[in-house]
């Protein structure tokens, strides 16, 4: 348990679930936004998780992922907003360790196999 808590501690992205199968990115951004501001900090991006429906429109999964711009950002944000609501929806909020970019950066956790 004590790895999971380190890792929450520098994770810069939240998992955001229970999103309304209408919201957009710009919306999920916009709710946000604020919250960032207040600590000090900024929004990088904001993703809607899709899957193709029908005809190869995209539709929305109920969840999401915002990036800020430091650890400290997101604890502040998650505090001061999960459970409050977005377009009639109570969010629940948790730390992920997916980055809300499209996985820019790579995944530092394994090895090389050098050594």
């Amino acid at each position: 348990a004590q790895a999971q808590e380190d890792a929450d501690e520098d994770a810069t992205t939240l998992f955001v679930k229970g999103l309304s199968f209408q919201t957009s990115e710009a919306a999920l951004r916009a709710h946000f936004l604020r919250a960032a501001a207040a600590a000090s900090g900024r929004v990088l991006a904001a993703n809607v998780a899709t899957q193709r429906g029908p005809g190869g429109a995209n539709l929305s999964r109920g969840f999401g992922f915002v990036e800020f711009d430091s650890a400290a950002t997101a604890r502040s944000v998650r505090r001061a907003m999960n459970g409050k609501d977005l377009e009639g929806r109570t969010l629940k909020l948790e730390v992920s360790a997916k980055g809300a970019g499209g996985g820019a950066g790579g995944d530092t956790a394994g090895g090389d196999g050098a050594g």
